[in-house]
């Protein structure tokens, strides 16, 4: 119950509790944020349990945490940064030192935990995908958006006047579904997870389902470096092992498959709704405008000015002081290196996000200005761990998130900080079940006794 707990709580990103009106002024606390605090009662069952603690210095995880949390704390000499900033370091800070760094070391060689929270992920990736489909449904009959009913007005997350989520698109507004989040992006990757370790063919058709009516191109680009990783892992795999794992009752079964999917298709894209939605989400995509000039410096449409954001946060990196470049600003604070203008990208940048704290939204580029150089190179080695750890569809999936984290920036989310931890703890493609053991055991042994039978037979007949 508390793997569920922090897995799904965590994963509702904008959710808060206002604690002051809840008590009738006893707290003067505004609100809490109800995924940061979810971890808490499966941190405190941890502790409880914990018979001895095993650190993981081997993995790479626990060095980035310690990173973030450095480079968090060192920030706060940083005297550049607004004090919006500090707050926001020394936020991330408690956090980083109280949560995630305890719940990466907690969570290390805890199986039957590890497997607990990897079925919770699973399970909060459904409700996510049947809410966001609720949410479509409700939006294009009645207008109604069940989101903004639920964190805004019921739980009043952020204090955001608005929880409707509209992209502009040369043919109108296009609505993102966000499931139980403030943000699109973050309901792609709980797709995209779920489609990838989510073995029910059903589920998996509702999650792509989702992610086409999402109009979140993040989400497709997730969906797409999975499917093409996937593939190429597996012919990667086959050629490697010198045999093909593709048999007739294979080919038959992705044939009615493949024909099933395209005839649910061929009937959804003959709704108008639906039609009207596919047609404003292949707009989203549309570089430019219709004088053929690049739309970077609009709000509506922003895929020009993302693909921006990682070259301009190098060459932002790179000018700063050696201290900045290897260890960072902050790892929340990435946004304030966008503070001097050199070109209209910058410009627009600091003048969009003027007066608050933000992180590049970019997850690559991000954590490379969050945590500088150290922490980026951190970064990338352990995604190449966890690359190297997995087969299959969990390969696949390490290979879309770090092409997701392109495109939107997620790795400072708690639900990461847990999912990260999952990755880090549990033994990948070598894992073996204790009933898988012990039948490996009973078979090595009946083997080894027929060897010793045939060697005797074979002793007695010499003699």
């Amino acid at each position: 119950m508390v793997c569920f707990i922090a897995v799904f709580f965590s994963s509702i990103v904008g959710s808060s509790i206002d604690l002051e009106a809840m008590t009738d002024g006893l707290l003067k606390i505004d609100s809490i944020s109800l995924n940061t605090i979810a971890p808490i009662p499966l941190l405190l069952y941890l502790l409880f349990t914990m018979k001895r603690i095993s650190i993981p210095v081997k993995t790479p995880y626990f060095w980035f945490l310690l990173i973030c949390l450095l480079s968090s704390i060192l920030a706060l000499t940083r005297t550049f940064l607004p004090n919006e900033y500090l707050q926001t370091n020394i936020y991330t800070a408690i956090q980083i030192a109280v949560l995630a760094l305890p719940l990466c070391i907690l969570l290390y060689s805890r199986n039957r935990v590890v497997d607990s929270l990897k079925l919770s992920l699973k399970y909060t990736c459904r409700i996510q995908a049947l809410w966001a489909i609720a949410q479509y449904i409700l939006w294009t009959i009645f207008n109604f958006n069940l989101t903004e009913v639920f964190l805004g007005d019921f739980l009043g997350g952020l204090g955001q006047e608005e929880w409707t989520n509209l992209s502009g698109t040369q043919i109108g507004n296009a609505f993102r579904l966000t499931g139980l989040n403030h943000e699109g992006a973050f309901l792609g990757f709980l797709l995209i997870i779920g489609f990838a370790i989510d073995e029910s063919n059903y589920f998996r058709g509702i999650y792509f389902l989702c992610a086409a009516l999402s109009t979140q191109r993040a989400t497709i680009l997730g969906f797409a470096a999975l499917f093409l990783a996937f593939i190429i892992i597996g012919l990667f795999d086959n050629k490697r092992s010198g045999s093909s794992v593709i048999t007739k009752t294979t080919i038959a079964t992705i044939t009615i498959k493949i024909i099933v999917i395209v005839a649910i298709v061929v009937l959804l894209i003959n709704i108008p709704a639906i039609q009207e939605t596919l047609l404003k989400f292949l707009y989203r995509f549309n570089l430019f405008n219709n004088q053929g000039s690049m739309l970077i410096l609009t709000d509506d449409i922003g895929t020009a000015r993302h693909l921006l954001l990682i070259p301009e946060t190098f060459i932002q990196l790179t000018s700063l002081t050696p201290d900045i470049s290897v260890l960072g600003v902050g790892f929340k604070s990435s946004g304030v290196i966008f503070t001097s203008y050199h070109n209209a990208i910058e410009e627009y940048l600091g003048n969009e996000f003027l007066g608050r704290v933000w992180t590049i939204e970019s997850d690559f580029a991000s954590v490379f200005a969050g945590v500088g150089i150290a922490g980026g190179i951190c970064y990338l080695v352990m995604y190449w761990s966890y690359f190297r750890k997995y087969s299959g569809w969990m390969r696949a999936l390490i290979v879309s998130l770090f092409c997701f984290g392109f495109a939107y920036n997620f790795s400072q989310l708690v639900i990461f900080q847990i999912i990260y931890a999952i990755f880090s703890s549990e033994t990948g493609s070598a894992k073996i079940s204790n009933h898988k053991k012990v039948s490996l055991m009973t078979t090595r042994k009946a083997t080894e006794n027929m060897v010793r039978n045939k060697n005797r037979k074979h002793e007695s007949f010499s003699l």
